[in-house]
């Protein structure tokens, strides 16, 4: 996922993986099927369109709200995002 935000960004992600920790779950699995069927939730986009359209809304919308630097993750105009 992170490759998908910092490809929506032009940004290299800088991803340092380290061992686990004691009592840190490693395995997700995810299932939607309780949302299926309570909410009726029913997925249309999927992730590899939806992270860049999410990226390109966010980016908007704080222009938009004019958030001072720093502020909901944006550190100026040249590092938005992922460093």
């Amino acid at each position: 996922m992170a490759h998908l935000i910092g490809e929506a960004l032009g940004k290299e992600p800088k991803i340092t993986l380290a061992p686990a920790l004691l009592g840190e779950v490693t395995h997700y699995i995810a299932d939607i099927s309780k949302s299926r069927n309570l909410l009726g939730y029913n997925p249309q986009v999927p992730l590899d369109e939806g992270i860049p359209r999410a990226v390109a809304w966010n980016l908007e919308w704080q222009l938009g709200n004019r958030q001072p630097a720093g502020a909901a993750g944006i550190k100026g105009e040249e590092s938005v995002g992922i460093d």
